[in-house]
């Protein structure tokens, strides 16, 4: 698995390195470690001064430090790293990067450094899990650090989202192949979404359609559980009804203490078109714990 770590120097990226290393990538796995210096040109107004080239050369010096200590933390992964340092927007940057280097999965922290050195601000992440054509996960530090540090054995417990889609059980696949071992608590997830206005729920229920979609999402969840039996220490369903499917997932994932979230993106693969489901980016954007958005 090709694994794209951007780095900003934050917290938030201590954070999502120490949450890498309780997943246990398959043989042959590989890190490219990735800075971006911002375009000062564009986010400084006046930019062209005399003093120009030193704050340049500044935002350079930054970087190479960044990217440092980042390469030395992340070699405990015990992976083959490269690393690199690009210059322009983040979020073009970052997808650009990972379409040459064929990445499966982008890894970066739910917020950033804030003003002067912004990076991998909250608004840039979702942009990212928004129109990369690969999987992206984004890591917050609230669930990443509150029971493990780095390299802890504790059981990762992850939600699985799934509709029973195409761009789902790719997800899924994706996911399944981090390790044949068992080493997380999974709970996989279906929703059938109500329509409530004007008691329509009620006339759904009992519905023909309706029953028959039920009975093909419990078969769905079944083959969900057993594909990724071989991953988990246990793995439980539920069938969900609501009006939102997005808020039902994330009460679910609450509820279960999930540490992840796994839930499928669509969309055609290219760059600059929305890529990511309604459902998928609700999540992103709202849940307390790390999502992975996968493709």
């Amino acid at each position: 698995m090709k694994v794209l770590f951007a780095a900003d120097g934050s917290d938030f990226t201590t954070s999502s390195l120490e949450f890498l290393a309780r997943l246990p990538f398959p043989e042959g796995s590989e890190i490219s470690v990735l800075t971006v210096v911002p375009d000062l040109e564009s986010v400084i107004p006046g930019y062209g001064s005399p003093r120009s080239d030193d704050i340049q050369k500044t935002a350079r010096m930054d970087a190479d430090l960044v990217l440092q200590q980042t390469f030395e933390r992340a070699s405990r992964l015990g992976l083959p790293i490269s690393q690199s340092i690009l210059m322009g927007d983040a979020t073009g940057e970052i997808i650009e990067h990972g379409v040459r280097t064929q990445t499966d999965l982008a890894v970066v922290g739910s917020h950033g450094r804030r003003g002067f050195k912004q990076f991998l601000l909250g608004s840039v992440a979702l942009k990212l899990v928004t129109y990369a054509p690969f999987s992206v996960l984004i890591v917050r530090p609230a669930r990443a650090t509150a029971s493990a540090g780095e390299g802890s054995s504790e059981i990762l417990r992850v939600l699985v989202a799934t509709d029973g889609s195409e761009h789902s059980n790719v997800a899924i696949a994706q996911f399944a192949e981090l390790s044949a071992r068992r080493w997380c608590s999974i709970k996989a997830v279906s929703v059938l979404e109500l329509v409530t206005a004007f008691g329509m729920d009620i006339r759904q229920r009992l519905s023909e359609p309706w029953k028959q979609r039920k009975a093909d999402a419990k078969q769905h969840l079944k083959q969900t559980a057993e594909a990724l039996d071989s991953l988990a220490i246990e793995v439980e369903t539920q069938l969900l009804e609501a009006a939102s499917a997005s808020e039902a997932i994330l009460d679910s994932a609450n509820e279960f203490s999930a540490d992840l979230i796994l839930v499928g993106g669509t969309g055609s693969g290219r760059i600059g078109r929305a890529l990511l489901g309604s459902v998928a980016s609700r999540v992103a954007r709202h849940a307390r714990c790390s999502v992975w958005v996968g493709r």
